[in-house]
């Protein structure tokens, strides 16, 4: 109970900052993590990003991985459309935003899927604050390309049980098929600057 109460003290205070439609979703992320307290590995005060700094982005992420679409509801445009009056400059101008993230927020509010809810949440922020930490998406690439590389020298044969050997032979396949279709969209930089080229 006492993560619960942490992770809604921390919701109050992120609140007092947002306003519309991202207050609104910000409750709805703690909606999740706060029934599921108990059963997240993570600390509880690292959940504060995901309703505070990091919602909007969190929410982001939540929709491009289960497959929602972001933005004005569908058909808003001609309603406006209808009710734009070409005498008046002002006409058709809201002080509200369109919401963006309606279709986000039952999912958010599935009871029966809190669980998962809760883990994506916090896996979602967990990278995105990983990602703010090692210098933001522009050294991201970099980062798990050296990741990668670190994990291939860790790969040691002496001791491994040959009867591994075809399914790791397909696993370093694959790591070789991947890494040059990355290699094919990485622009070469030789030039002046560099005297190897």
């Amino acid at each position: 109970m006492e993560n619960s109460e942490q992770i809604f003290r921390q919701l109050q205070a992120a609140l007092e900052s947002k306003s519309g439609e991202l207050e609104e979703l910000s409750r709805c992320i703690a909606f999740p993590l706060i029934k599921e307290a108990r059963g997240l590995q993570d600390r509880v005060y690292q959940f504060r990003f995901a309703f505070g700094g990091d919602a909007e982005e969190v929410i982001r992420r939540l929709a491009r991985e289960q497959n929602i679409q972001v933005g004005a509801p569908s058909g808003s445009g001609d309603t406006q459309e209808a009710e734009i009056d070409p005498e008046d400059p002002l006409s058709g101008v809201s002080e509200e935003p369109e919401p963006k993230y309606t279709l986000v927020k039952p999912l958010l509010l599935d009871e029966q899927n809190s669980k998962e809810r809760a883990q994506q949440i916090a896996r979602i922020t967990g990278a995105i604050r990983q990602e703010k930490e090692e210098g933001g998406r522009k050294m991201l690439a970099l980062r798990n390309a050296e990741a990668a590389n670190r994990y291939l020298y860790d790969i040691e044969l002496n001791g491994a049980d040959p009867e591994s050997f075809p399914a790791l032979r397909a696993q370093l396949n694959s790591c070789i098929v991947r890494a040059r279709e990355i290699l094919s969209k990485v622009p070469d930089k030789t030039g002046p600057e560099n005297p190897d080229a």
